[in-house]
This record gives structure tokens, C-alpha cells and sequence, in this order.
């Protein structure tokens, strides 16, 4: 007979996007940083936005999403809490789901 049971993933985990490279920090300033990243190399599920997601003790020492349905593989995060530390993720997304998050970012102080 052979019953199989469907988790909560599409039919074909290929159809996700795989996770996004470490992101880079670059340009920190007191309030903004610039992150950028790579997608990762899989042909058959390429992203169509980009979540990236926060943590810091200022937003409550949890992950924060800060900016979603990003087009590019480089983004200006502004609003951030001056002389505060954060780390950095970036996850892929398509019409089948999100990807598993990118490595975290090095830690980042802003200034």
C-alpha cells in the first residue's frame, strides 16, 4: 500500500529557495547599516524576496523581522538604536515558502 504522510512542506523541497549566504555589514553608522548577501546556488527555486531578521538586546532578545520582500542582495537597514549590539539573518522566499536562515551575521555595534 504504502500510505504516505505530507508534513507541512511542498511537494518538492527543491521549490524553496536554499538559505542565503552569510550576510556581510558594511557602512555602520549610529542608526543604519548596509547588509549584503548572496543567494544560495539552487537553479530550480530562485528567490523572489528576501526577509531579513534582527536580534538585539534592544528589540527584547528575540529575532525581529526588519525588512521583508526585499528584491536585492543588499539592503539599508535605518532605524536601528545607536551604541547598540545586533546580529544579523537573511532568509529567501518564494511562492513555495521561506528558506532555512542564512548564517548569522558577525555581531555589529552601531555607533
Amino acid at each position: 500500500f504504502g500510505v504516505v504522510v505530507r508534513s507541512g512542506h511542498p511537494e518538492d523541497s527543491n521549490l524553496i529557495p536554499g538559505a542565503p549566504s552569510k550576510p556581510d555589514v558594511s557602512n555602520v553608522s549610529r542608526t543604519s547599516v548596509t547588509l549584503s548577501w548572496k543567494s544560495s546556488p539552487n537553479p530550480g527555486a530562485s528567490p523572489t524576496s528576501y526577509l531579513i531578521e534582527a536580534f538585539s538586546y534592544t528589540l527584547g532578545n528575540r529575532w525581529v523581522t526588519l525588512a521583508e520582500h526585499v528584491k536585492t542582495e543588499s539592503y539599508v537597514l535605518t532605524n536601528l538604536k545607536p551604541g547598540a549590539v545586533y546580529l544579523f539573518m537573511v532568509r529567501a522566499m518564494n511562492v513555495y515558502g521561506l528558506s532555512d536562515p542564512s548564517p548569522i551575521s558577525d555581531s555589529v555595534r552601531t555607533q
